[in-house]
């Protein structure tokens, strides 16, 4: 598989994800969602990066609670992750040529999670629709030339 088949896979599964989230979050979601955005601002803040974006989609996953959607989504991030290791990159400190990377990561997860607390679930896929798309794109430009495929 290519990156773009990643992208394409994250772009058609993870919005579907979020608005059935946001169909079925509960208080108790809502608060988790709290939590983990208050620990991801302050580990953004000092690092420039955060764990927000792939633990957030495993939230998502979460709250529907759909049990193959969560597999499908841990599948999807081990990928993910195994691609951004490849070309230098980790949540425990960024280099500086992430930087539009990890922001676009970090600030498209605190809107959809805002959209998801405020129980909004076509703003919510709307949301998760513009921020893969926009991932995408970043993405396809950090690794262009590099040999990443």
């Amino acid at each position: 598989y290519t990156k773009e088949d990643l992208i394409e896979a994250r772009l058609l599964i993870e919005p579907l994800i979020v608005e059935l989230a946001a169909r079925k979050i509960d208080e108790k979601g809502r608060q988790r969602l709290r939590e983990a955005v208050a620990a991801h601002e302050k580990d953004y803040q000092a690092k420039g990066t955060s764990r927000l974006g792939w633990e957030s989609n495993l939230i998502y996953s979460e709250l529907t609670g759909n049990p193959i959607l969560t597999v499908i989504e841990e599948l999807l991030i081990r990928i993910l992750l195994d691609l951004e290791f490849s070309f230098g990159m980790d949540d425990i400190e960024s280099p500086e040529r992430f930087e539009g990377y990890n922001h676009q990561s970090y600030t498209g997860h605190k809107r959809i999670i805002q959209e998801l607390i405020d129980g909004n679930p076509e703003k919510s896929r709307t949301e998760a629709y513009e921020h893969k798309k926009r991932w995408g794109e970043l993405l396809l430009e950090i690794t262009k030339g590099n040999g990443v495929t």
